[in-house]
């Protein structure tokens, strides 16, 4: 029963839907992390899961870089104390598991020493490890005080600034949840205390819990950054609305409504107002079309609209994957104005340029290339849809594609 309530919980969680919908490539780790975990408790019983358990566990590795801090001290913690408790043995199961999940580590392990300049780069014919341009794993532990301020706004408030992880006045997992969660983590402490000495699979869900929120601690924590520890707190909040839910039928049934309401609220909120909002701006809503349409037009293209921070330099990405642009292709005629750098800005890739054409740049200041007797009238652009009486004027005729357009002469 308490798994069914899970199971409902988790499915008309404003967190669970909204990750399910977002292509996010570490949106993978939460599944992985939940998948490894069952596999280590059923290996508990039966050794022969703790194969399995590993195989997950090391394909997490490569879902969210991130993670490696935590998940590599979570396992040593839960198989220590899984031998403590003498719940598994050393033998020939456990020895299998920790060489498969070596075998994954192993490229981890030559991935750090390379990029933190420990070891040279790796090239052979069926395996390479390189030298990254910028290695991100300097930015753990900047500011561990700041991060941690961030990360309990993160939890209470079951926010963060970035619009596309927020549909404003529900929350991650709604905020009503936050008294369940607290509880639920009592009722977890409360039951690891009354069995002393005994195997607890709680406390290997509190280990996981634990080392998710070191973390969360020393990371830019954001909705997404912060996928290690979502499970857990659903599983929280699962046992403390089951505890209140234990106190009569009629809080079982009010809670049941509530969260029921608050789904069909979330829903209508989310499919409707909030999808055709601000988000659409993150996402660059109508680029495909945009980029395609242009792409039938003669002459160079510029990318007047992007998405990250109203800048244009990252939409190369957005461009190569529309056009379907070759990886040999791509390397060739990709160019950009600031390499080497942290963070690479383009300024080409073959016909398409993104020259800095930003649209909270005054108009004055724009270098729009219309106005460039140097370049031929047939160039086109990619612009905002707001933006098109600015181009209108300057002789280009708008074709609307959502909240872009393309402008072309």
């Amino acid at each position: 029963k308490v798994g069914a309530v899970g199971l409902f919980i988790l499915a008309v969680c404003p967190w669970h839907i909204m990750m399910c919908r977002w292509a996010l490539e570490s949106n993978l780790a939460p599944a992985f992390l939940l998948t490894g975990f069952y596999l280590f408790l059923l290996g508990c019983d039966k050794p022969k899961y703790l194969l399995l358990s590993a195989l997950v566990y090391g394909l997490e590795l490569y879902t969210y870089s991130a993670t490696w801090v935590a998940v590599i001290p979570m396992l040593l913690l839960m198989i220590g104390y899984a031998l403590w408790t003498k719940k598994i043995r050393p033998g020939g199961y456990l020895m299998g598991a920790t060489v498969i999940y070596f075998v994954f580590l192993v490229p981890v392990i030559l991935f750090i020493l390379v990029n933190t300049g420990h070891i040279e780069p790796i090239r052979t014919t069926c395996f390479s490890v390189p030298k990254l341009v910028y290695y991100r794993g300097w930015e753990l532990l900047e500011s561990i005080s700041e991060d941690a301020l961030r990360f309990g706004e993160l939890m209470f408030c079951q926010k963060d600034h970035w619009v596309f992880n927020d549909v404003s006045g529900f929350g991650m997992y709604y905020m009503f949840s936050l008294p369940f969660m607290i509880l639920g983590i009592m009722s977890a402490v409360r039951k690891v205390l009354s069995e002393k000495n005994t195997f607890s699979p709680t406390v290997l869900l509190l280990i996981w819990f634990v080392t998710a929120v070191g973390l969360c601690c020393i990371i830019d924590a954001t909705v997404h950054r912060a996928n290690i520890i979502h499970f857990c707190n659903l599983i929280f909040i699962t046992l403390g609305v089951w505890r209140a839910a234990e106190t009569g039928r009629q809080m079982s049934i009010a809670l049941a409504v509530v969260y029921a309401i608050s789904f069909l609220a979330f829903g209508y909120t989310y499919f409707n107002g909030w999808n055709r909002g601000p988000v659409r701006e993150e996402f660059l809503s109508g680029f495909g079309e945009a980029i395609r349409s242009a792409s039938k037009r003669e002459g160079d293209i510029y990318i007047a609209a992007g998405s990250q921070a109203q800048t244009v330099f990252v939409e190369y990405m957005r461009t190569a994957f529309y056009m379907r642009i070759p990886v040999d292709e791509l390397r060739k005629s990709l160019r950009f104005t600031n390499y080497p750098a942290p963070y690479l800005y383009a300024s080409e890739l073959g016909r398409y340029k993104f020259d800095g054409v930003m649209s909270d740049v005054p108009w004055d200041k724009q270098n729009i290339r219309g106005d460039n007797t140097a370049v031929p009238d047939k160039d086109t652009y990619i612009i905002f849809l707001r933006d098109k009486e600015r181009y209108e004027k300057s002789g280009y005729t708008i074709e609307p594609h959502n909240i872009v357009a393309v402008a072309y002469r």
